[in-house]
């Protein structure tokens, strides 16, 4: 069984970037006398070759969504579960992440590493089952008993017993 993919939302939509306020902190060399050794004044050796050293990132502060604002709101994420579904079709190419329990949006990625995530809106609603669009595309995830006419529709495997995707390819 696939895993469930945990999403970073805006309560707003707003599909931007996040800010933390972050305490980073480095290890400090010294001398054998105390003195600390500032290595911004030190371009070389004695015998001209560079001088090594390394910065050291100990501890951060992030933790979770517990800091985090959204850059254009300011308003703190909250966490979604999604399941991710790869579509390809002549039209488009990325993956749907569709949240386990439906709150009017689903999620889509051209990327395989999840970022440039953009919310996606209910279009509108089939005998109580929302659908979405993306790029003339209708699709519409059904969730337990929920049904629609197939017709004209087919079927996108998601891996999840759970959950169906069914996928309109005409044009709205």
């Amino acid at each position: 069984m696939q895993k469930l993919i945990p999403l970073s939302v805006c309560p707003n939509h707003c599909d931007e970037n996040f800010t933390v306020n972050a305490e980073l902190y480095e290890d400090m060399i010294f001398e054998e006398y105390g003195a600390e050794v500032d290595f911004s004044q030190l371009e070389a050796d004695a015998f001209g070759q560079p001088m090594e050293w390394e910065y050291f990132l100990r501890k951060s502060s992030l933790d979770g969504c517990s800091e985090w604002k959204c850059q254009k709101c300011g308003r703190k994420p909250y966490l979604v579960d999604c399941i991710s579904v790869w579509i390809q079709t002549e039209n488009i190419a990325g993956w749907l992440l569709i949240p386990t329990e439906d709150d009017g949006y689903v999620y889509w990625t051209e990327r395989d590493d999840g970022k440039d995530v953009k919310s996606i809106s209910a279009a509108g609603t089939l005998t109580g089952v929302f659908w979405y669009l993306l790029q003339g595309t209708k699709f519409y995830p059904l969730r337990g008993a929920e049904t629609i006419d197939m017709y004209g529709r087919f079927e996108i495997p998601t891996g999840w017993p759970e959950l169906r995707l069914i996928m309109d390819p005409a044009c709205v």
